[in-house]
């Protein structure tokens, strides 16, 4: 199940020596994650399927900027990892994730919103490229054409609204700071908390994150203020930004999920 060359960079798995248990965790389609015991702890193996790069989402912007979390405390530590991003090992974190009612209340509302003001303050090494958000929605309009080329036609509209959207940020001059990019409940882990899976981190300014969870949790509108507050996207030019950035957030999710089938609703 695990290659020779991983399986040895393994604590505990050196000389061929087999772990005690592996276990398939859930992922996104795109990946295998592997929780893996050995006589000397517990590790998370994650691997990117071919192909490495998707639109929104490259091997080695995942391992970078998990890289850039865990070294402030918020996301766990990688001990290992294949210098183009192909795989990863991370310690174990033995705490539950989030669950949607957790995500939804005040106090979740203000702990997370404290938490992605932590990880927008990290500085951004110069080399890490900028979201490009036109450039993704391209990527997956050629990818619905494959299949579906009336459909692809159909999101014309949408795209020229992201390009015009992404222009009016530009405009609004927003720090370009880290995001994770999928937050969903399942990836954040524990009370601070800390957060897993960057698959779909960006270089983008912070409103970026906001928006995805608006979009991904519609209910979480009634926890708005506490989240941008405790966030720290308090002033005018941030609330103009995070109206500007849901609504193209939900066009390049409406994107991704013809990519991938999911159904509306």
């Amino acid at each position: 199940m695990i290659p020779d060359d991983i399986l040895a960079r393994i604590p505990g798995c050196g000389e061929g020596c087999p772990p005690t248990a592996v276990v398939q965790l859930s992922a996104g389609g795109g990946n295998r994650v592997l929780h893996v015991v050995t006589p000397v702890g517990q590790f998370v193996l994650r691997q990117r399927h071919s192909p490495l790069d998707r639109p929104g989402s490259t091997a080695l912007m995942e391992l970078r900027s998990h890289g850039l979390a865990a070294a402030a405390g918020l996301a766990p530590r990688v001990l290992a990892s294949r210098p183009d991003g192909a795989w990863l090992l991370m310690e174990f974190i033995a705490e539950p994730s989030w669950s949607e009612a957790q995500l939804l209340s005040p106090l979740g509302a203000a702990r997370l919103g404290a938490r992605l003001g932590e990880l927008h303050a990290l500085p951004v090494p110069s080399d890490l490229p900028s979201f490009d958000a036109l450039g993704t929605a391209l990527a997956y309009q050629e990818q619905i054409r494959a299949f579906d080329v009336l459909a692809a036609q159909q999101f014309a509209p949408q795209l020229t609204r992201i390009r015009d959207i992404s222009q009016q940020l530009q405009d609004i001059g927003m720090p370009a700071v880290l995001n994770h990019g999928d937050l969903v409940a399942g990836n954040l882990l524990g009370h601070a908390p800390q957060f897993i899976d960057w698959e779909y981190a960006q270089i983008v300014d912070p409103t970026y994150d906001l928006a995805c969870l608006l979009t991904y949790y519609p209910r979480l509108e009634s926890q708005r203020d506490l989240l941008v507050s405790a966030a720290g996207l308090t002033s005018r030019a941030s609330g103009v930004a995070l109206a500007l950035q849901q609504e193209r957030f939900a066009s390049l999710n409406a994107l991704w999920n013809v990519v991938h089938g999911v159904k509306a609703g």
